[in-house]
Order: structure tokens, then sequence, then C-alpha cells
């Protein structure tokens, strides 16, 4: 697996470095320098992201879990995880483990990994539900795209409609059973895991769609940041164009998942929807630079947080036990 992942490596700086050749290195650089100031309010939009992320991550509890654990504590969480899934090459799981163990005691070891799972999984169907939408708007509204990208909308809008199809019937269908009462954590703790599992999806259905929304409409924030981006870049575009923008962006960053802080996929990816969308090329791989850069500020904040923590636990742990001589009797 590591030479996978050093390959993958590889392969990422090659396609910066060719892109980068070919679009003028010198006029890429001028582009990125145009923000200026307004790399720092990149930066700090960010925030909101990570307020509705938590918020969306606190619905994949049960009501009584999700409010023992203080909000806060969700936010810097969700930072801490999302940065070491992208500077770590593990396809995005190296952060999920590491969540629970940040969460406290406030509930059972059990709840707190199955909420880490119920999170990753309406996670994903949020930016499945935001890519949906989105290609079915550009598909409505006929707006300019290269051909190459026309073939895949058709086979992403009928493999997600029929995903989102099947979640529809789950709603309608689940029972909302009451809330089973917490058991002490007796036998293994598989089976209670799979217990906690089970009474979530079994009782709170609103829950877990209203996840899935608030996963969505952190995916639907990217596009204030791709607005400000253009803007800053001196390109001035629509609402609609940014919103364009960032459905294609999410797109591609869902296919490339597994290539560790995105080397070379968000550069590359930029480039060919801004070409796709009759935009300047050059533009669009300083637009993959400049959200590189913020990203790798929160993957940097976040790796601080995780390792502040790991000391922190390291402090509190109690040190090994030093055998007492016992005292030896005189003669």
């Amino acid at each position: 697996m590591k030479a996978f992942e050093r390959i993958i490596l590889l392969v990422g700086v090659a396609m910066m470095v060719v892109l980068l050749v070919k679009l003028d290195p010198s006029a890429v650089w001028a582009r990125i320098l145009e923000v200026g100031w307004g790399m720092a309010l990149l930066v700090l939009i960010h925030t909101v992201d990570h307020v509705i992320n938590a918020h969306a991550w606190r619905l994949a509890f049960r009501p009584a879990q999700g409010a023992a654990v203080p909000f806060w504590r969700l936010v810097a969480v969700r930072i801490a995880g999302d940065g070491v899934n992208y500077l770590t090459p593990s396809a995005t799981i190296a952060g999920e483990v590491v969540r629970p163990g940040m969460l406290g005691m406030e509930v059972a070891p059990e709840a707190k990994v199955a909420s880490v799972v119920v999170a990753k999984f309406t996670q994903s169907l949020g930016q499945a539900l935001f890519i949906l939408t989105g290609i079915v708007f550009i598909a409505a509204a006929r707006i300019p795209v290269a051909d190459q990208f026309k073939g895949w909308f058709y086979a992403a809008v009928a493999c997600l409609t029929a995903v989102f199809t099947a979640l529809i019937l789950y709603a309608v269908l689940a029972r909302k059973s009451k809330e089973e009462p917490e058991a002490p954590s007796s036998g293994s703790s598989l089976r209670s895991f799979k217990r906690q599992m089970g009474t979530y999806f079994r009782g709170h259905p609103a829950r877990f769609i209203g996840s899935i929304l608030f996963f969505a409409l952190g995916y639907v924030w990217g596009c204030v940041e791709a607005f400000l981006i253009c803007f800053f870049l001196g390109l001035p575009v629509t609402v609609t164009m940014a919103y364009v923008i960032e459905v294609l962006s999410s797109a591609v960053d869902g296919a490339f998942f597994m290539v560790p802080a995105k080397m070379g996929t968000q550069e590359a990816g930029k480039t060919a929807i801004f070409a796709g969308l009759g935009l300047p090329a050059a533009t669009g791989f300083a637009f993959g630079v400049i959200r590189h850069l913020r990203e790798l500020v929160w993957a940097g904040f976040g790796i601080a947080l995780f390792s502040l923590h790991q000391r922190s636990r390291r402090a509190v742990a109690p040190g090994p036990r030093r055998a007492v001589a016992a005292p030896v009797a005189a003669p």
C-alpha cells in the first residue's frame, strides 16, 4: 500500500509541474499574488463550514447523547479529524479513527464510534446530494460545458437518483419507535455498537435525513468561497457560475478522495473545470492553488489540535508504578 501511495503522490506532483509549465508560471503566480489580504478572509470564512459540519455530526448521535457533548468540542474534533484525513494517506479514514478518542467521557465509547460511522455515511450522502442537484441544475439550465463532462452527467444522475430514492423510502417506512433506554455496557463492545446503530436507524430517521442535509449545506457554503476566490483573482463570476464550479469541483474531489492532500488533483481538476466552462485555464490553476493553501492552513490547525490532545492525554496518564522495597528487619 505504501508503494501505491508513493506512486499517487509522484503522479500528482508530476501533473502539477506539467500543468504549471504549460500555463506559464509567471502568469499563474501573478494571479495568485492578486489575492493578497483576501487569503486571510478565505481562511476565516471556512469556520462556518466547520460549524455546519459539526451540527451535522451532532445529528448523527441519538438526541440525549448529542446534547451531552459540548458543541465547541464537536467543532474542534471535526477540525482535528479533517486535518488528519487531509494530510494522511489513508483514503480519509485515519481522521475518523481519532475522532471518538477526542470526544471526552460524556457518552459511551460505542455511542461515539457509532456517531462517527453514521456521520461518515451521511457526509458522503450529503456530498452526493449536492452533486446530484448541481448536475440536474446544469442540465436544466443548459449551461455550456465541455463534451467530455456530459457523458458523466447522465451516469451520475442515474446512480444518485437510485440512492436517494432508497433514502426517501427508508424515511417513509421507518417507524418512529421510542428510544430504547440506555442499557449498561455489558457484553461485547461489538454487540453494544450494533445496538447503538440499530436504535439510531430505527428510531431517528429525521435526524439521519437532517444530518445529510446539513452536510450538503456545508458543500453549498463552498460556493461562497468559490465566488470570493474568483473575485480576488480578478475574474468576477455570477453566483450561478460559482455554484457550477463548486459542483464540478466536489465531483472531482469525490472521485479522487484517496489522493493525500489532493496533491495534483486540486490544481488539475480546477484547470479542467475552468477550461470546460470556457474560463481561463491559468485562472483555474491559480484557483486550485489558492484553495490548496487554505486547506493546508486548516489541516495544519487540525493537526495541531490533535497533537495538543495527545499531549494532554500523556500528561494525565498515570506513570508506571514503582515497586516499594520492603523494610529490612534488623538482625
